[in-house]
């Protein structure tokens, strides 16, 4: 192999090295944005089930005083 091509080889992985450089940067920025969403939707949706499950426990608490008075 010639010295030009090596040369032009070179120079071409070196661009091709800069743009995987950028890439991976643009991707992991990308990823960052996407954990940081995700997380504040599991949060959200965490508060949101607690809320649930408070109400579900009122309901029961409810049933089962009605159930006790209908008993006795």
């Amino acid at each position: 192999m010639n010295m030009e091509n090596m040369e032009m080889n070179m120079e071409m992985n070196m661009e091709n090295m800069e743009m995987n450089m950028e890439m991976n940067m643009e991707n992991m920025e990308m990823n960052m944005e996407n954990m940081e969403m995700n997380m504040e939707m599991n949060m959200e949706n965490m508060e949101m089930n607690m809320e649930n499950m408070e109400m579900n426990m009122e309901n029961m608490e409810m049933c089962f005083s009605h159930i006790h008075r209908r008993l006795d």
